[in-house]
């Protein structure tokens, strides 16, 4: 082979490398650490984690840490990473769909993306409980300033009315849960399919628009008897769920089953989903518990803090480029508003009457 002819074959074969980079360039998630080769980490590593105790500032706290489920450690942030959430999620409305407790996590999503780290009273929340049953009023805040991200609260007890909200605000990003009220498992199995079926519809729609519209599904924790008695993590989940089922109250010892249940009618369904494990990581938190009279709901944002942070950590997994490019020219047709106070203690009725929110 002539010098020529080598010439020749070295550029088109560099020509090669330089198309595949550029496609795999197109569909890898951006702000992942291009120096960590370590596998990230699954469901499984995350399901397994523990509650670290770490120092910020003068105060000692905890966060979620993934624990590899095999031989080989895996890759986690266990801190949430505002910029890396806004870079992802760019012009996403995301929905949060359920009761009380993804209120927490709504509330936390608020707090950790909003430039000034709006703090969400409870006052809105019990607004928009009390409307309910009336069809239930959205609560609207935008986010990650120019980067246009919009988180929408949705009240439902039982999945009620998922196929409305899904249809007066289609979102391009969904997270829900069934929560803590129960319900017995015909009834639950009954109002999951129908939830199902919006669903389907729901991803269909964002097919059509070219849309990957991740969903999320998060398991739900029980409350803790005597969660008064706990005065920091407890890293073991056979004692915690030991400690539900030798004082039943509120079917919260249900809530393993049911959280199952749910999970096994996903896995038979055609819906695309991840699983933020919320039972795994509240009820190793007892200590966080709003108080002596409510052991159900958290006075602290830890437990809904990271599920956050496992939330961004599937995005930073699968989200590719394209994912980005693709909703970043989508358009709603729907207002998007904030409408809720500056002051996160009540929604802006000026906005909430208006024509564009008749419900």
């Amino acid at each position: 082979m002539g010098v020529g002819t080598r010439i020749l074959v070295c550029l088109f074969l560099m020509s090669i490398a330089v198309r595949v980079a550029n496609r795999e360039s197109a569909s890898e998630p951006p702000s992942l650490d291009a120096t960590d080769r370590k596998p990230l980490c699954g469901r499984e590593d995350l399901r397994r984690g523990k509650w670290a105790e770490r120092t910020i500032g003068n105060a000692t706290g905890h966060r979620w840490e993934a624990a590899s489920a095999g031989a080989v450690p895996c890759r986690y942030h266990a801190d949430f990473d505002r910029a890396a959430f806004c870079e992802l999620m760019a012009n996403v409305v995301v929905m949060f769909v359920g009761d009380s407790l993804m209120w927490e996590m709504y509330a936390s999503m608020v707090r950790l993306t909003d430039d000034n780290n709006l703090a969400l009273s409870k006052r809105v929340h019990l607004r928009v409980t009390y409307q309910g049953s009336r069809g239930g009023l959205p609560v609207m805040v935008n986010v990650c300033g120019n980067s246009n991200v919009t988180l929408v609260y949705r009240w439902t007890k039982h999945l009620e009315g998922v196929e409305g909200y899904l249809g007066q605000q289609p979102p391009a990003a969904l997270v829900m849960n069934t929560g803590a009220h129960y319900q017995d498992d015909n009834s639950y199995r009954s109002n999951m399919n129908k939830m199902l079926g919006a669903l389907d519809s729901w991803k269909k729609s964002c097919r059509e628009q070219n849309l990957t519209c991740p969903f999320f599904w998060r398991t739900s924790p029980p409350g803790i008897p005597n969660c008064i008695s706990f005065k920091g993590p407890v890293n073991n989940i056979t004692e915690m769920e030991g400690v539900v089922a030798a004082t039943p109250m509120y079917n919260w010892e249900k809530f393993k089953h049911q959280n199952q249940l749910a999970l096994n009618m996903l896995e038979s369904s055609s819906t695309e989903y991840e699983v933020v494990d919320g039972y795994e990581i509240g009820i190793q938190r007892p200590d966080t518990r709003a108080s002596p009279t409510d052991c159900l709901h958290n006075g602290s944002p830890d437990i809904a803090d990271a599920e956050n942070a496992v939330l961004l950590h599937y995005l930073r997994a699968y989200r590719t480029a394209d994912d980005v490019s693709a909703v970043s020219r989508h358009r709603y047709d729907f207002d998007r508003g904030t409408n809720v106070n500056a002051a996160g203690t009540d929604l802006e009725w000026s906005l909430v009457n208006r024509k564009d929110y008749p419900y």
